[in-house]
This record gives C-alpha cells, structure tokens and sequence, in this order.
C-alpha cells in the first residue's frame, strides 16, 4: 500500500508543471530567461491550438495586442474572445532567431515567424508570411504574463504591404470584435 501512495504522489509530481511553481526571487537571470522562454512556448501552443482556457493564465490583466499592420487592438477579453475564429489557421508555422532577456519584473521576447496559411479556409490570405513577433512580459506573483505584443510584416516590397493592409480592410476584419488603431 505505500509503494502504491508513493508511486502515486511521483506520478502526481511529474504532472505538475513548472509553471505552476512561482518563480523564486532568488532565480538567476539564465534561470528567469529560460522559464520565460518556457512561458512563451505555451502561449504560441495554446493560440495555435486556439485554446483560451490554456491561454488565459498566461495573460496580463495588462494585456495589448497590436496585429500585424497596426490595424487591429485587442487586449485581454478581445484576445480571448476571437481566438476560437482562428481555428486551422496556420498549417505550418515556426518560429526563429528567438532572443529573450529580463530586466527585474520586465522580460521581452523577440523572434521571426514564417507560416503556412490555410487559404482554403481563409480566402484570400497570403499563402506564406513571414513576420516580426515582439512580446513584452511582466513578472506577476512569481509568474510570467503576457502584457504586450506586437508583430510586424516582414514583406519584401511595398506592393505586398499594400496588399496586406487591403486585405485586412476588405475582410471586415474592423467588425467590433477588434478595437481599430
């Protein structure tokens, strides 16, 4: 009976994870980097797999997000609120020359993103995109918080910005479900 408790506290243990532990004040900068890092993977896995419940302890109360073209704002509720409309929207995505850094309570992610997107489910849509993804978190009780982000076309050409900012205009996408800038 106790080799069976134990086994079952290990197992309970080894689910737990490292982000339900609080940060320690003491962490070492390489330490409060990776978890930010760590904390940053999931918020790209719950918006990929447009899961709100996974997403929404990862938010700031703070939060802002400024779409690519600076046409759309949303913050916390918004962010939640639309993320479910995104469903299968990237068929391939991934994300490089990833740089992060922390500064006491403040920590900032930066990377470039290439993806793949779903143009039978979303006509109209550039097939292959390429963009700057920068996030701004905030240490909230021993946790990192998603307060700020904001992602920019990477686009070779003027021609392609253009394309871009009416497309989203023509899509209705200032429908009252986003805050216009």
């Amino acid at each position: 009976m106790k080799r069976l408790r134990d086994g079952l506290v290990l197992i309970l243990l080894a689910g737990l994870s490292s982000a339900a532990v609080p940060l320690s004040p003491t962490a070492t900068v390489d330490d409060q980097i990776a978890r930010l890092i760590e904390t940053d993977k999931k918020v790209d896995g719950a918006v990929l797999d447009t899961d709100a419940a996974a997403l929404a302890p990862l938010l700031s109360d703070r939060f802002v997000h400024i779409h690519v073209g600076d046409v759309l704002r949303d913050d916390e509720t918004s962010e939640l609120r639309s993320l479910p409309s995104q469903k299968n929207f990237y068929l391939e995505y991934t994300k490089q020359s990833v740089e992060a850094d922390v500064f006491g309570t403040a920590g900032w992610v930066s990377a470039v993103i290439d993806a793949k997107q779903n143009t039978e489910r979303y006509p109209g849509v550039a097939p292959r995109v390429r963009y700057h993804q920068y996030r701004l978190y905030l240490l909230e009780n021993g946790h990192w918080k998603l307060a700020y982000q904001h992602t920019m076309w990477a686009l070779n050409s003027q021609k392609q910005v253009a394309d871009v900012s009416n497309y989203i205009h023509s899509k209705g996408y200032l429908d009252g479900a986003h805050t216009p800038i």
